[in-house]
């Protein structure tokens, strides 16, 4: 049993949770309803991402005749937005994240095919926490 625990699941648990948590980083980098912000004036809520925003679409419903409609959906920010250095640094960890988690997790599923030393799996242990810190 313990050979099976050591060789079989030893390297499928942690490729299905950094495929979990690429899923998440993903996720969260990439969708307009990161954060919420409440404006002062109105106490409405605006959600943002780092990479888009969440806006409002009126549609023109002329081939139904049901007139307008309004949709809420993920949008691009305005051309010419100027961005300060946290919010660049935050957009490239963004991407360093995604980019290091699929490496990792490839390199987490392909090790399943291989026998691996302990030392490699504590770099992938490491590895995986400096990812984490990324996000």
């Amino acid at each position: 049993m313990a050979h099976f625990c050591r060789e079989v699941l030893g390297p499928i648990v942690p490729a299905v949770f950094g495929t979990c948590a690429l899923f998440c980083s993903i996720l969260g980098s990439f969708m307009c309803s990161f954060v919420s912000i409440e404006e002062i004036n109105s106490g409405n809520d605006v959600y943002t991402g780092i990479w888009l925003k969440q806006q409002i679409y009126l549609v023109n419903n002329t081939d139904t005749g049901e007139g307008w409609s309004a949709f809420k959906g993920c949008g691009s920010y305005p051309n010419g937005l100027e961005y300060d250095g946290n919010w660049k640094t935050a957009a490239a960890f963004t991407i360093i994240a995604v980019v290091l988690g699929a490496a990792l997790c490839f390199a987490l599923y392909f090790a399943m095919c291989m026998v691996i030393a302990d030392s490699v799996w504590k770099l992938f242990g490491l590895l995986l926490i400096l990812n984490a810190l990324f996000q």
